[in-house]
């Protein structure tokens, strides 16, 4: 997560990440979150920067396609 006050400066905030095997079929969705234990900061914008898995591998059921990131506010 990115926060920025004008939405030109961006400062890190976090990086947080999944413990999800990626053979597991079962967890399609993931929530994913962040909860501030440091000193509060002042923004107007918050940035998600996700990156996807690529090319999708030989054990997954559409091996060799590209892998896609589904988001929603």
């Amino acid at each position: 997560y990115l926060f920025s006050t004008d939405g030109k400066d961006w400062q890190a905030l976090a990086v947080v990440g999944h413990n999800k095997e990626d053979r597991n079929y079962d967890h399609i969705f993931h929530d994913f979150e962040y909860t501030s234990s440091g000193l509060p900061v002042k923004a107007r914008y918050i940035r998600v920067v996700a990156k996807n898995y690529g090319l999708l591998p030989e054990w997954h059921l559409g091996n060799g396609g590209k892998a896609w990131i589904f988001a929603d506010e």
